[in-house]
């Protein structure tokens, strides 16, 4: 068993996740390809290239779902390390829709996992350019270049089924998003996707990495 880090837009964070299903949980093809949306973020105006790997993924799920997606992953012969995802302190979240849920790594790439029921999110890792492995979480980060702005983030958000969970209470000058399987792609593909609005100083999606085993 493995302990992970989590990182977002270079800074550490902890987040939750709560329930999340409603009568648009069902994911519509999204209108333009999102793959173009792979493969890099960006930091400000600074493009890092990242390499998609296949045999590793992110999931996200809810507390009360942990032994049903355990079996699901047991059943076809994946094993998965979880551990649970913690209450943000720094996103206002007026709404509660970070919390009770559990997030894990499984060694396969994300198509072998896309019928597992009751999973709220899925991303692949990456390697960056130094070779570290970097999962995407739930979550992404926007600075407005104005904040008179606003108004047309939230509607970003609503028409690519994001959530907003209002500003980073820490980093100020943050707005924080999250992503779920109802979003028109993951959270590096709708960081990237809002950057090229030119609304945004930096878009930037959430990280995770490996950091050392524990007990």
């Amino acid at each position: 068993m493995k302990k992970f880090a989590m990182l977002l837009g270079l800074a550490v964070v902890c987040v939750g996740f709560s329930t999340c299903r409603d009568k648009n949980s069902e994911k519509p093809e999204p209108p333009i390809d999102m793959t173009q949306y792979d493969n890099y973020y960006m930091y400000y105006e600074e493009k890092i290239e990242l390499e998609k790997l296949n045999n590793k993924s992110y999931i996200l799920f809810e507390n009360k779902d942990i032994q049903v997606v355990s079996q699901q992953l047991t059943d076809i012969g994946i094993e998965m390390e979880a551990w649970p995802l913690n209450i943000s302190n720094s996103a206002e979240n007026p709404n509660g829709y970070l919390k009770n849920c559990t997030q894990a790594v499984v060694y396969v790439g994300i198509e072998e996992i896309n019928e597992i029921k009751k999973l709220i999110y899925i991303a692949p890792f990456y390697t960056d350019l130094s070779r570290e492995e970097i999962g995407i979480t739930a979550e992404l980060s926007v600075v407005l270049k104005r904040e008179s702005d606003l108004p047309k983030l939230k509607q970003l958000c609503e028409n690519n089924r994001v959530l907003f969970l209002g500003k980073d209470t820490i980093r100020t000058e943050y707005y924080i998003l999250a992503c779920t399987q109802a979003s028109m792609g993951n959270a590096l593909q709708m960081a990237n996707l809002f950057y090229e609005t030119g609304l945004f100083e930096t878009a930037i999606p959430g990280f995770i990495t490996t950091i050392h085993p524990i007990n």
